[in-house]
């Protein structure tokens, strides 16, 4: 089948090059699922790939971006001129995404096996996308990575008279009741969202086959990593504190990653020689630092509502690392994973250093054997060709289902 997919992401080219123009300022964990998701669809489909260039004004002063065509693993990538500065650029992209979604409806209208799949959180774009699916009788299947829409459409709360809340509702409820199937991280996320029982499927993310990290060597140090949103909210200050109250001169404690909190982690780390902000680096070679580490952490807490609506991608590289996994046991992590992690049901300092100590205690034999079977879990359940048959059946059923309607 021929499929359009809409997202922010680029070909590997395009975001090396955006990658140093941002001096790494870019979110790793959306360009890597949705390029795990094109490379799903492209063995037995012909997929063209239309993004919006995820860059903003504050990450480089470059402000004129020309049309990009880029053509990789069979996959033609499309990113719309725009100028690079507020509003503007959101503008530029809108028209242009618009523009190259008409031309290849009309482009391909004789054909009778097209789908669409587009993020829904590209608010900006999904109601003329779904309209375009809609008159030309195109299944549309929306991504739901995030509760970007839930959150404007107020679900389970008071309704907002704020006008611009008014309006996002009624365009994002008009997209919700269009969508002929979902692709989402966690099963709450289908529960609360496709009131319509839509043909679905859960897919939380997919074995990266970057690197063999198998032969990649443990580093000297005992390392205690953690990698992604620099935030309070996630829990880094406590995931520090419980470190320094564990307080092993065998151990150190590396961060990558970007967010509010690089500033007081530097400051950590001029103060303690065994706390390190080693700043954003490329995924690949990310997967190496996992491999060389000793733990994984994720400290992130369970106590706000949106972890049920939210996997951390982070778990399942964490995981194909073969390196012992720390989680705080979060509601959108499924059950079948946690044989394979050790977890904590808080993120408290002393939870958190409590939990330390034990690890630290554990035989290298037992760490092997957990870090080892977690690796295999990933490997046999989210390899790509067992997350491709899963979305191809999703395709298959809504066009199916469209016909017969």
């Amino acid at each position: 089948m021929k499929i359009l997919y809409i997202s922010t992401v680029c070909s590997k080219k395009k975001y090396d090059e955006l990658f140093k123009l941002c001096n790494g300022n870019l979110l790793h964990s959306i360009q890597n699922f949705h390029t795990s998701i094109l490379n799903c669809l492209n063995d037995e489909n012909n997929v063209t790939a239309l993004s919006g260039i995820p860059i903003s004004p504050k990450q480089t002063k470059k402000r004129i971006f020309k049309v990009s065509r880029d053509k990789e693993n069979n996959i033609e990538y499309i990113s719309p001129f725009f100028i690079n500065l507020y509003i503007i650029k959101n503008i530029f992209m809108i028209f242009g995404i618009i523009y190259y979604t008409l031309k290849w409806v009309i482009a391909n209208r004789k054909d009778k096996n097209l789908r669409i799949i587009i993020d829904s959180a590209y608010v900006s774009v999904a109601p003329i996308v779904v309209f375009f699916a809609k008159v030309f009788k195109i299944p549309i299947v929306a991504i739901v990575a995030d509760i970007y829409d839930y959150m404007f459409l107020n679900v389970n709360k008071n309704h907002d008279t704020n006008l611009f809340n008014i309006v996002m509702s009624k365009i994002l409820s008009y997209c919700w009741k269009n969508y002929d199937g979902f692709i989402f991280l966690t099963e709450p996320m289908n529960n609360l969202l496709n009131r319509k029982s839509k043909p679905y499927k859960i897919i939380e993310g997919f074995a990266s086959d970057l690197i063999d990290v198998n032969n990649v060597k443990k580093n000297n140090k005992k390392i205690i990593l953690y990698a992604g949103g620099l935030l309070e909210k996630y829990g880094i200050l406590n995931l520090i504190k419980a470190f320094l109250k564990f307080d092993s001169e065998d151990y150190e404690l590396h961060f990558y990653g970007s967010g509010e909190l690089v500033d007081k982690i530097i400051a950590y780390s001029n103060e303690y020689d065994n706390i390190k902000y080693l700043g954003n680096i490329r995924h690949d070679e990310l997967q190496k630092k996992y491999a060389e580490a000793f733990l994984l952490v994720n400290p992130r807490g369970n106590d706000a509502e949106y972890t049920k609506y939210s996997f951390p991608s982070k778990t399942i590289d964490y995981l194909l690392s073969g390196t012992p996994v720390l989680t705080v046991k979060l509601f959108g992590i499924p059950e079948e994973y946690y044989q394979y992690l050790y977890s904590i049901d808080d993120n408290n300092v002393n939870t958190i250093c409590n939990k330390l100590l034990e690890i630290s205690n554990k035989s290298e034999e037992e760490l092997k054997m957990i870090g080892k079977n977690g690796q295999k879990f990933i490997l046999n359940n989210k390899s790509k060709n067992y997350q491709s048959k899963k979305i191809n059946d999703l395709l298959i059923k809504v066009g199916d289902e469209k016909n017969e309607c």
